[in-house]
């Protein structure tokens, strides 16, 4: 099986680096045979940041040789669980470099490379304690075989495995290739057919002797070296389960399994690569279910990993890079319920969610740049929104009990490139907020079971996931729809960010009203919970400081109060939300007369960032200056009368909702008809005469118009509305020209389901037995209708009886 070895090509020259690019560090600790000489690294490339690697230098007369001999076979032994080769430097004629990945921290606990060395070995048993650890050795085994799959898929023998040829990267186990087939082996680990033919089975014993020294710490010939080991290996197979019989905490199945793997006297009874997958996955599965039980996502300690631990993760190259990571992903301890959603997680899944997920965005934002920061960061969000392996898999391996940075390699890159895309693009919000959970998951049976005890007043809760609250009660009411046994969680003042409008769910037509709570987040229980059927109620406290100090990445500041929603001081009870130009994340709840009392602060555009508003109902100004400063219109636009033709001109198609302001020409209103993706309009001119509700005519989509204090507007202009057959809202507060015969076209709207028409003084009982026929009104404003008599009210009782009208002022 050496055949790939003897026709290794030449390198390309992809994998050739020019010397002055390459820094060589300190010596790094190596696994392999003594010959190996491994370093720490800096590569450098102009534009980007330094990429930390680990060099293999090699010294003498055939140096280049060897060197070259390497890479070329290296380049085509790729594979998730295989060291990846970077490539090649020339020093000298006589010195060479071999490159590896190496991510390596650049702190305690903030993941990268972990080799595993007696003491890491020894820490990380006390640290997991035997069950999880027994779970993590199999684990890592599951890694090397199917590295060694891939290896003898391509004809390659590795001959010399143990502890120190494996590394861990990212929590993942991966086989250091340098010299492999070439170096000379080491006989406390050798099988001893390598003194005669190697064969698969020979790399089947070298696994057996990395499981032994992985849960024993020795070899399987124990203190046996050089020509101990061979005559020992002439007569008998080591001894595996006398070196375990002081070790209790090691199952029989699995010390069964080692003794196997390191038979001596039949090696073709060590049995094939697939024969262990398969039995280790069993294995693995039981160590499982034998470990602690998982901790619910109702978490009472404190997390296990350290704040800012992401600030040192490898995001990876790109977004699609760091979603690959995520192939590979065990299932997290205990998570059953996941298993439909890691069955999907593969690279067709995946490449098939990001296909759609980028057509999304494409589609929603047409003004982000493909593979720029704003594209990335809208992807990552929709990525995580979507009905995929995605989510459940970030949020499933970060809860579970002990974890530590080494066991998220998998999910890490998402994690911080999700993090940080909700600060980018999500609007920072703090108030009201509900977590549905359902209780009928592993996860939370213990805590619906017993929740008087587990959410007693005062009791800790905390999340060290991604925490989805919904701000909407009616969102409330489609979860409680389920009848299923649940948790709900209302917090008065929770902080986190609105992502609606890069959601799955909006690109779907629907809205979740979703706020992310980045982690870790800590909350308290306020009162003693309420259980009404099978809903089990909890009102929480959420706690700022403490979960602010715990945030996994901690580059990224805590907004300040004064980024969150404000009100006008007026009694007005119309308010519309609009973003302040100084800070695009400072939003304000403001009415009419407000706007225009503000009108210069909200429209010094050139500093707006539009772009980052992702509340789908938040207006933002635009005017000439943000015309010139390349801004387009977001669908909710705020604007004043001479802002129209460059509204008109910059992009019509993406204004849905308009807000329109100060005095508006004909020319202006005219420019209205351009606008045909309208849904909502308010226009506020108290000279806004028939004239021009000429222009409305064409808005076929429209189903809000807002016309209150238009007091110039008769019954001549309304005609122009009867073709908005679409129409659901119509306010006409204070238009005093309206009569009954105004009343008579509004009734051709048959879907209207709110009217307001107070203050229109010249509306009698005729009138109103014309919109007796609106069987869909839900709410008739008829306030300060002086015209209005107990015969009117008789007409209205009537229409209450036969439609779904349930208010009437």
């Amino acid at each position: 099986m050496s055949s790939l070895i003897e026709t290794a090509a030449a390198i390309s020259p992809q994998y050739v680096i020019s010397s002055n690019r390459v820094v060589l560090g300190a010596p790094l600790h190596a696994g392999g045979s003594d010959g190996l000489y491994m370093y720490h690294g800096v590569m450098k490339t102009a534009g980007q940041p330094d990429r930390p690697v680990a060099i293999k230098r090699l010294v003498g007369l055939n140096a280049a040789a060897v060197a070259r001999r390497e890479v070329a076979l290296m380049s085509l032994l790729e594979h998730k669980n295989i060291l990846s080769m970077i490539g090649l430097v020339d020093m000298s004629p006589f010195e060479s470099y071999v490159l590896l990945e190496h991510p390596q921290p650049q702190q305690p606990n903030a993941g990268g490379t972990m080799f595993l060395t007696a003491s890491v070995l020894s820490n990380l048993r006390i640290r997991l304690g035997s069950a999880r650890y027994l779970c993590q050795v199999l684990q890592w085994a599951l890694e090397v075989v199917e590295g060694l799959q891939h290896l003898h898929g391509k004809d390659v023998l590795h001959l010399n495995l143990r502890s120190s040829s494996v590394i861990i990267v990212g929590g993942v186990a991966k086989i250091n290739p340098l010299g492999i087939a070439q170096r000379m082996v080491d006989m406390s680990y050798a099988a001893p057919e390598v003194l005669r033919a190697s064969t698969v089975c020979t790399d089947v014993f070298g696994l057996g002797c990395l499981l032994c020294e992985l849960l024993c710490g020795l070899s399987p010939w124990g203190d046996k070296t050089g020509n101990d080991v061979l005559r020992a290996a002439s007569t008998a197979s080591p001894d595996f389960l006398t070196l375990l019989s002081n070790m209790a905490d090691v199952p029989v199945e699995v010390a069964d399994l080692v003794q196997k793997l390191v038979n001596s006297a039949a090696p073709h009874h060590r049995g094939s690569l697939e024969s262990v997958h398969r039995c280790l996955r069993t294995l693995l599965a039981t160590a499982t279910r034998a470990a602690e039980p998982p901790q619910p996502l109702l978490s009472v300690g404190r997390c296990s990993l350290p704040p800012g631990w992401l600030n040192t993760v490898d995001a990876a190259n790109s977004l699609h890079d760091a979603l690959m990571r995520l192939v590979g992903c065990p299932l997290p301890t205990g998570r059953t319920d996941l298993q439909r959603h890691h069955a999907n997680l593969n690279a067709r899944e995946l490449q098939s969610l990001e296909t759609y997920v980028g057509s999304a965005i494409a589609h929603l934002f047409p003004a982000f740049a493909a593979n720029s920061q704003q594209w990335d960061d809208a992807c990552a969000i929709m990525l995580y929104t979507c009905e995929s392996p995605v989510c459940y898999m970030i949020n499933g391996m970060l809860t579970q009990r002990g974890r530590i940075v080494q066991d998220l390699g998998h999910v890490a890159p998402m994690v911080r490139r999700l993090f940080r895309a909700f600060r980018r693009l999500g609007t920072p919000y703090k108030g009201r907020a509900y977590r549905v959970m359902f209780a009928d998951t592993p996860m939370l049976t213990e805590p619906y079971a017993n929740y008087k005890t587990h959410f007693a007043e005062g009791a800790p809760v905390n999340f060290y996931q991604f925490a989805s609250f919904t701000t909407s009660i009616e969102e409330l009411s489609t979860f409680t729809a389920a009848h299923r046994p649940m948790i709900i969680l209302k917090c008065s003042d929770v902080e986190g960010f609105e992502i609606n409008a890069y959601s799955d769910q909006h690109f779907q037509g629907r809205s979740e009203a979703e706020v992310i709570v980045l982690p870790a987040s800590y909350f308290r229980v306020k009162s003693a919970p309420d259980k009404i059927n099978a809903i089990v109620i909890v009102e929480l406290e959420y706690i700022g400081d403490a979960s602010v100090a715990a945030y996994y990445d901690a580059t990224l500041p805590r907004q300040p109060n004064q980024h969150l929603p404000k009100k006008c001081s007026c009694d007005s009870s119309h308010h519309w939300k609009v973003s302040f130009s100084a800070n695009p994340h400072a939003v304000f709840g403001l009415c009419h007369n407000c706007i225009e009392d503000k009108w210069k602060i909200l429209a010094t555009a050139s500093q707006l960032a539009l772009d980052h508003i992702s509340q789908s109902d938040v207006y933002t100004v635009f005017d000439d200056h943000a015309a010139r400063s390349g801004f387009s219109p977001t669908p909710c636009t705020l604007a004043r009368g001479e802002s129209m033709d460059l509204l008109v001109t910059s992009d019509a198609r993406s204004v849905k909702r308009l807000l329109l302001h100060g005095p508006c020409a004909p020319s202006h209103i005219a420019s209205l008809a351009s606008l045909t993706a309208l849904k909502f309009l308010s226009i506020h001119d108290a000279s806004l005469a028939d004239a021009g509700l000429g222009a409305l005519s064409t808005l076929t989509q429209l189903q809000n118009l807002d016309l209150w204090w238009c007091s110039e507007i008769t019954d001549a202009g309304l005609s122009a509305i009867a073709t908005l057959t679409q129409l659901q809202h119509l306010d006409l507060r204070c238009c005093s020209k309206i009569t009954d015969a105004g009343l008579n076209t509004i009734a051709t709207l048959t879907q209207l389901q709110y009217l307001y028409s107070s203050h229109c003084s010249k509306i009698t009982d005729a009138g109103l037995n014309t919109i007796a026929t609106l069987t869909q009104l839900q709410h008739l404003d008829l306030s300060g209708c002086s015209n209005v008599t107990d015969a009117g009210r008789k007409t209205i009782s009537a229409l209450l009886q036969r439609s779904n009208c349930t208010r009437v002022n």
